[in-house]
């Protein structure tokens, strides 16, 4: 049961955090104020009032032993703050002082970043085949005890998984016979194989919240209220009556606020935005260590609150935490970070008079952002005088400012002069060309062309196709002539004659403009598998690309591999749509123009996370004008062009207590969405189990939905919401007007207190479903009967069949009628191997062929129509376009296979990620880095964008082999 005291109902979601306690009852209370606990017999007890915390001393209540901190200990309300760089240390303790044999070891902890080892209170030495003394802790996100009485830890181990940032009540018993762990006052392992007294090492450190020890010192990130340790076996009645007394009074939720983001604004400055449940006056901790937080008051005393971050560090790692000045007390979240490495904002151009006095330029420059909307990426001028109209354009946006000219003067007078704003070659970058009728720069580059040229009334510069070919789909060329007529700009104008131009009388004189349309073909990723109807594809053509060799680098740069998480836990795909590309990192979203990789914006999102897609639902999606991401409880609505929050839409209210937002989709206007428990989204990344692998084991359990719901377009009307049965996130498919899962009704399921589903019960009692995506309502439903789907479980929507993969042992496919769900076809092969993905691909769908490594299946009919798929190598997933498939293939490179010739290509030194960060979109093969850190080694881990040579107005020889 979830209860929330409202005294701390202060950060917006406390739902953040779940606590498995009662009531604070009386005889608590009493306890809390006499100092007494488990017991009237602790060897030893800490707990972390302020008053106990001097600095880096704690005193203990119980035991008169002193722990020293290797820096100031934060504590707030009562609890010691571990942030994964600090830790406690009993020093000179030897193995004399502490029980002999029978033991009890007893805390009340909230973990915040699982690790491969972790240790709350422990005396043990671990080193090589050297196991001696014994520890309470956690083995990634399993709560452990383990206790050495011969050569090796006997370990008991938690069989379930423990919520980030969530108090427990933990404790470990030994009575020379049976090592015993207690979660929740609930004994949930034992361990046989330890006998007598407990063998400890002659030297070891007695810490608390790390595991320490010759070889190795991991240190812990959590909050500590309490913990003791005890020289006998306390019984299980006594553990479970003080896991009953939970202190609620001086544990404040260890949550972070789900409205809770930092945007960066200018190379030194960032604006950090919360809410709060409660009104009242704001506050926020900045710093870059915890004994040196500045404060920083909102100025707000309502709900909404933000501050603005000045003189920002570069390349520096910020701490900070947010909260609300109550009656008593300021309640702050747990602390969040940031890198102002990250930080790749562009600097503001500062005022220079004498381009300030050309008012003329300057009101081009206004007109012409205001009517293209255009105010991020690259503005190439095209035929410059002064450069004037170039400095008003980049003082009124955020714009990288290309100058080209065939006059060397020109561009040397004009590099002199803007070298006055302090900003060249960051803002402005000048070149001479060869002749502007066909300049060096790349096809499908520029955001937005003028021209300085065209102002000085003679014969207008270059020709009308060299700057359609170097603008970029979607972009705006905008030239502006003086009045009155020229006969060489007339030419040049009567040239634009039926190609898109349209010639206009303006205020500031005669005005030409172009819009490139999107490249023929053009798709866009919007979702996880490309569409919500989860198919891999987009359907872009990429101008026909079968082959590498049918396209050409067109970007690389930013981010680089430390954006992201190493090795990448199978995070959420990039999506791409409307021209820009948007890519997850840890914790931080960024946005790129697809066709020229500028950085456009980014935000940092400490509760983003969410990894081992392959088991769950991706969280965002995305059209040409919102990202829709989904944080906390909440969906937020993001403007693509800048970042900016645009709305929140809430899970429903009957599905709001306890829960997260799990699956998120965008379609015909509608926003779909499902609740599950808090804490069964993966977020660890940390060992090798969070590489996520397996064929069995936690890391293979299935995220699951208890409630399925849609907002309707406009502002945020909850259109229907679905409950009952137990939804298997990954088989959630929307098409052809229709939502299709598959959920269990297993009633047993719905008692468990995770949707973290790894229970064989998952696969009895279950249903393929039909809903009507406008209204919810059952279209149909069928019983079915699959192979358990132990490693991974999806769903495909095709027009002519519904696909179900189910990977336990091999692959089996099952395919049905959409329409009323009678089966089709049953299909199933080996796997092609039992690792690096090779049993968990997810099938990619083209046209009417449906490809799970190494076969290609008729969807109509289950026809195996090849076997001969490029073969994978490495663990990222298949993806479509119209006539390849693109993946990771021979020697761990980026590989094409040809649909119709059969044939493999491969880029040398590019890699992919663990799951899926290549997306075929806008006429583009889009690259973002995300495979950083990973061991394959010798990789370029740099961000790339592929333009299709089809798609090329040009001869194809690249800047460089221009001679430029």
């Amino acid at each position: 049961m979830t209860t929330r005291p409202p005294v701390q109902e202060i950060i917006t979601v406390t739902d953040n955090t779940r606590c498995r306690w009662s009531s604070l009852a009386l005889t608590a209370v009493s306890a809390l104020l006499t100092g007494t606990a488990l017991g009237q017999d602790p060897q030893h007890l800490w707990r972390f009032s302020a008053r106990a915390v001097q600095g880096r001393t704690v005193h203990a209540v119980r035991g008169g032993l002193t722990v020293t901190a290797e820096k100031a200990l934060e504590v707030a309300g009562s609890t010691a703050v571990f942030d994964g760089v600090n830790s406690l240390t009993a020093v000179g303790v030897a193995s004399a002082q502490l029980p002999a044999q029978d033991i009890t070891v007893s805390a009340w902890v909230s973990v915040s970043a699982p690790t491969r080892w972790g240790c709350i209170i422990g005396y043990i030495q671990d080193n090589g085949n050297y196991e001696k003394g014994w520890d309470l802790g956690y083995h990634n996100d399993r709560f452990v005890f383990q206790i050495s009485t011969g050569p090796k830890l006997v370990t008991a181990t938690a069989p379930t998984a423990f919520e980030d940032n969530t108090w427990y009540h933990v404790a470990g018993t030994y009575d020379g016979q049976t090592v015993r762990l207690y979660v929740d006052g609930q004994p949930v392992a034992d361990a046989a194989g330890a006998a007598g007294p407990i063998a400890y090492p002659p030297h070891a450190f007695y810490s608390i919240g790390a595991y320490h020890d010759d070889n190795e010192y991991f240190r812990m990130q959590g909050r500590l209220y309490e913990a003791a340790v005890y020289p006998r076996r306390l019984s299980a009645e006594e553990i479970a009556r003080h896991a009953a007394e939970r202190p609620a009074a001086t544990i404040p939720p260890p949550v972070l606020p789900a409205r809770l983001w930092l945007q960066f604004t200018a190379p030194d400055q960032a604006v950090l935005h919360w809410d709060t449940s409660q009104p009242g006056p704001g506050r926020a901790f900045l710093g870059t260590s915890p004994d040196s937080m500045r404060v920083l008051e909102s100025g707000s005393s309502e709900h909404q609150h933000s501050v603005v971050l000045t003189d920002l560090a570069p390349d520096t790692l910020y701490t900070y935490s947010v909260g609300r000045v109550g009656a008593e007390d300021v309640v702050r979240s747990v602390r969040a970070e940031f890198d102002t490495s990250f930080n790749y904002t562009l600097p503001a151009v500062p005022a220079v008079p004498e381009f300030e006095a050309d008012v003329q330029c300057a009101g081009i420059a206004e007109q012409t952002l205001a009517q293209t909307g255009v105010r991020r990426g690259i503005c190439v001028v095209y035929g410059v005088r002064d450069g004037a109209l170039a400095y008003h354009l980049a003082r009124r946006s955020r714009l990288v400012l290309w100058l080209v000219d065939s006059d060397p003067m020109r561009i040397a007078t004009l590099r002199r002069q803007l070298n006055r704003t302090g900003l060249y070659g960051v803002r402005f970058s000048a070149m001479t060309v060869r002749s502007l009728d066909r300049t060096a720069l790349s096809d499908a580059l520029a955001n937005l062309v003028v021209s300085e040229r065209t102002l000085e009334g003679d014969a207008w510069p270059g020709r009308p196709d060299e700057i359609r070919r170097v603008l970029a789909p979607g972009g705006h060329a905008v030239l502006v002539g003086a009045t009155g007529a020229t006969p060489g700009r007339d030419i040049w104008l009567e040239s634009t004659a039926g190609s898109g131009w349209t010639v206009a009388d303006t205020r500031s004189g005669v005005s030409a403009r172009l819009k490139r349309r999107a490249f023929p073909g053009s798709g866009a990723w919007t979702h996880q598998y490309g569409t919500a109807a989860n198919t891999a594809t987009s359907g872009d053509e990429l101008g026909q690309a079968a082959a590498t060799q049918d396209l050409q680098l067109q970007w690389l740069g930013r981010p680089g591999p430390d954006f992201g998480i190493d090795r990448n836990p199978r995070m959420p795909a990039p999506l791409a749509v409307g021209g820009r590309l948007f890519h997850q990192g840890m914790n931080r979203v960024i946005a790129l123009d697809a066709f020229n990789g500028t950085f456009l914006w980014s935000l940092e999102i400490p509760l983003l996370r969410r990894v081992n897609i392959p088991r769950d639902a991706g969280n965002w999606c995305a059209d040409a004008d919102a990202l829709y991401v989904a944080v906390g409880n909440q969906a937020w609505q993001l403007d693509t062009a800048s970042g900016r929050r645009i709305g929140v839409l809430e899970l429903p209210e009957q599905h709001r207590d306890g829960h997260m937002w799990g699956a998120i989709a965008h379609v015909d206007g509608r926003l779909f969405g499902s609740s599950v428990k808090t804490g069964s989204s993966y977020t660890a990344y940390w060992g090798g189990q969070n590489w996520y692998d397996a064929t069995k084991a936690s890391a293979t359990a299935k995220v699951c939905s208890d409630a399925l719901f849609a907002y309707d377009p406009g502002p945020g009307r909850l259109a229907w919401v679905r409950a009952g049965g137990t939804a298997i996130n990954t088989t959630i498919a929307l098409g052809g007007g229709r939502l299709y899962v598959v959920e269990s009704r297993n009633s047993a399921l719905a008692s468990q207190r995770t949707g973290r589903v790894n229970d064989p019960g998952l696969w009895q009692d279950q249903f393929l479903l039909a809903l009507d995506a406008a209204t919810g309502k059952l279209v149909w439903e069928r019983p079915i009967d699959t192979v358990d789907g132990s490693v991974v479980f999806y769903l495909v929507y095709h027009p002519r069949a519904l696909v179900l993969v189910s990977s336990g042992g091999k692959y089996h496919l099952y395919a049905f009628d959409p329409a009323q769900g009678q089966p089709l076809w049953e299909q199933q092969h080996d796997w092609p191997g039992r690792d690096h993905s090779a049993h968990m691909m997810h099938p990619v769908v083209i046209e009417d062929t449906l490809y799970l490594e190494p076969n290609g299946y008729r969807v109509v009919d289950g026809v195996k129509v090849t076997a001969k798929m490029g073969r994978r190598s490495g663990c990222h997933t298949y993806l479509g376009s119209r006539h390849a498939l693109i993946y990771r293939g021979a020697d761990r490179k980026v590989a094409m296979w040809d649909r119709v010739k059969e044939t493999v290509t491969t880029w040398d030194r590019l890699r992919p990620s663990c799951w899926l960060s290549m997306v075929p979109a806008g006429g583009m093969l889009l690259a973002p880095e995300g495979g950083g850190g990973c061991s394959c080694a010798k990789w370029l881990e740099t961000s790339v964008g592929f333009l299709p040579k089809a798609h090329r107005l040009s001869d194809g020889r690249t800047f460089t082999e221009r001679g430029n």
